[in-house]
């Protein structure tokens, strides 16, 4: 969609990443799954996932 896009007419792969990482996270924890493995564990941890999720729809929408 064109709302995606930047002024040039690219995506910004890593905003999306960004913000795709932080939703699977609050989705991820937000269905009471917990991950067993230490790195999905902290990954997928709200304390991870909003400030993620904050940060890429900040540069998306301000850069």
């Amino acid at each position: 969609p064109a709302l995606m896009l930047d002024a040039n007419g690219h995506y910004n792969h890593s905003a999306l990443m960004m913000i795709m990482i932080g939703i699977s996270g609050g989705f991820i924890y937000g269905v009471g799954f917990l991950p067993k493995f230490w790195l999905w564990k902290w990954l997928f941890s709200p304390y991870i996932a909003w400030p993620l999720m904050i940060w890429g729809y900040y540069t998306w929408f301000l850069t």
